[in-house]
């Protein structure tokens, strides 16, 4: 049983290969990700040990399958499913998710709203996938960015998918700019230096880091060809 890890005051982690993010908010739960159809039963539970209610809403940082797989399931349950409007069709038709998946709230970029008490600004984040967002809100005192697989705590981007580097180069530029005191990544998290690792991952696009990863890790990249820029 995966039991859940409470990362600051008022949010937790439930899952672990696509990390997915319970936010105890003034009037209900909601959860960062969806995480894989497999881990629905283990992450439901882990929600119940940490003695949470129910989600009422999932946001959805991009359309991957490791990220939205689950949602019909948690839509079962009452939550409502909300994601970008330009990748909702993937998660809709089962595309993506594998699992259709009816989505009741399309976001749109530089959009804010409020869910259960607290107020969300939704980035445009586009990088990793190109409807891919960022969630920014305040959660027991701090700042936090969950920025889905725009990049990883090793200061490298999620290449698979539909990378693109000007995207990813423009994305970095825009949200180093935000006071963040902490990021969630969909795979990993940093508490204390949010800005911080945004900034150092757009030196590292430049200072030869990214190549010498892609380089290393070529075989798991579509076709075995290095993403357009950067060959």
């Amino acid at each position: 049983m995966l039991k859940p890890y409470e990362i600051a005051d008022s949010l937790c982690k439930i899952a672990d290969l696509c990390l997915v993010y319970a936010v105890r908010c003034p009037e209900g739960v909601l959860l960062i990700d969806a995480g894989e159809d497999a881990q629905f039963a283990m992450a439901a539970e882990a929600l119940r040990s940490a003695g949470l209610e129910l989600p009422k809403y999932v946001l959805i940082t991009h359309y991957h399958f490791d990220h939205t797989e689950a949602a019909r399931r948690w839509r079962d349950l009452g939550a409502k499913i909300a994601i970008s409007e330009c990748e909702a069709p993937r998660v809709e038709d089962g595309t993506a998710s594998r699992i259709p998946c009816p989505v009741d709230i399309r976001l749109r970029p530089d959009q804010r709203i409020t869910l259960l008490g607290t107020e969300i600004t939704v980035h445009a984040a586009p990088g990793h996938t190109p409807g891919s967002l960022a969630f920014d809100m305040a959660i027991g005192g701090e700042r936090w960015l969950f920025t889905g697989d725009l990049v990883m705590l090793n200061l490298c981007p999620g290449w698979l998918g539909q990378f693109s580097l000007k995207d990813t180069i423009a994305t970095l530029k825009r949200l180093a700019r935000l006071p963040v005191d902490s990021i969630g990544t969909g795979h990993s998290f940093i508490r204390g230096d949010g800005t911080g690792l945004l900034v150092d991952s757009l030196a590292a696009a430049f200072d030869g880091t990214w190549i010498e990863h892609l380089v290393k890790h070529k075989d798991q990249l579509p076709g075995r060809k290095l993403p357009e820029g950067m060959d």
